[in-house]
């Protein structure tokens, strides 16, 4: 598979991803997270980014549900993330820091939201770079939905 960087180091360039590249990737992430067939991951991130990529393959692999909520709908609603993690009792989720940027912002805007996150084993935050004082804050105001401290794991692969 060619996939195309995202220019954050230069210019955006095709790097060939073979098929064991992808598998030792996958049963590596698999071991770290410990997942399994009962874990339900939901991801919005489109599948040219390699961490959706990797979580996609990951429940593929452990034979888990997952929901697949298109980029363009997160961009303009990103409560409905949250909201379908809730609702589907979601396990795992993946974002860049400026998806949980949003999601801060959408709180001081709606304080009165509910959800739950009790379910939530971890957050991967794939970014570049990924800041501490936003996951830190993050988790601090997702407290009150049951999100633990520790959902947030940092998750930094360039493609290039």
């Amino acid at each position: 598979m060619i996939q195309f960087s995202s220019g954050s180091t230069g210019n955006p360039k095709g790097a060939i991803l073979s098929h064991e590249n992808m598998s030792v990737n996958t049963y590596a992430v698999l071991e770290r997270f410990g997942s399994t067939d009962i874990d339900i991951n939901l991801s919005w991130l489109p599948f040219t980014h390699n961490m959706a990529m990797a979580m996609f393959l990951t429940s593929m692999a452990a034979h888990m549900n997952q929901y697949i909520m298109p980029t363009a709908l997160f961009a303009v609603n990103p409560k409905l993330w949250l909201d379908k993690a809730s609702e589907h009792k979601a396990t795992q989720l993946s974002t860049p820091n400026f998806g949980i940027k949003l999601i801060l912002e959408l709180l001081e805007k709606n304080p009165q939201l509910d959800w739950d996150l009790s379910r939530v084993r971890f957050i991967i935050n794939g970014a570049e770079p990924i800041s501490c004082e936003v996951c830190n804050r993050f988790t601090d105001k997702m407290s009150k939905f049951g999100l633990r401290k520790s959902a947030i794991n940092p998750g930094y692969g360039l493609t290039e």
